[in-house]
Formats: structure tokens, C-alpha cells, sequence
């Protein structure tokens, strides 16, 4: 699976993990969204992007690999 299409599907599933959770609902959602512009880590500088991978649960060994690939388009 593309990697965008990785997060963005974690998004889909935390999101609705967390309905009850006001804070963490509302934080996905915003997430979830910003996912669908394909080009919206090339919008953002590292620590976001960072921050964004960590908040999606990626494994902290995984993300400079990840983060790489997804700015490499």
C-alpha cells in the first residue's frame, strides 16, 4: 500500500476509535483531513510531519524512513 494511503486509512481507524474522546476525536479529524491533499507533508515542516506520524502511532524507528518516502514525490 502506498504510504499515503497507509496513514490516511489509520487516520479512518483512530478516528473511530476515539469517538468518545472529544480531544482525541477532534485531533484525527483534523489529521484525517489534511491527509487527503497529497502533497500536504511537502506543506508542512519536519516537526509537524513528525508530530503527524508519531500521533498516527507509526513506530519511532519507522518514521525518518517514512517521512522520507513521503516527501520524496
Amino acid at each position: 500500500m502506498e504510504p499515503l494511503n497507509f496513514l490516511r486509512e489509520k487516520a479512518r481507524q483512530l478516528l473511530e476509535q476515539n469517538t468518545n474522546d472529544e480531544h482525541k476525536r477532534r485531533k484525527f479529524e483534523i489529521i484525517y483531513e489534511k491527509l487527503k491533499d497529497d502533497g500536504c507533508f511537502l506543506d508542512m515542516d519536519i516537526e509537524h510531519g513528525y508530530a503527524v506520524l508519531r500521533d498516527l502511532e507509526i513506530d519511532e524507528n519507522s518514521i525518518r524512513d517514512l517521512y522520507s518516502k513521503l516527501i520524496s514525490k
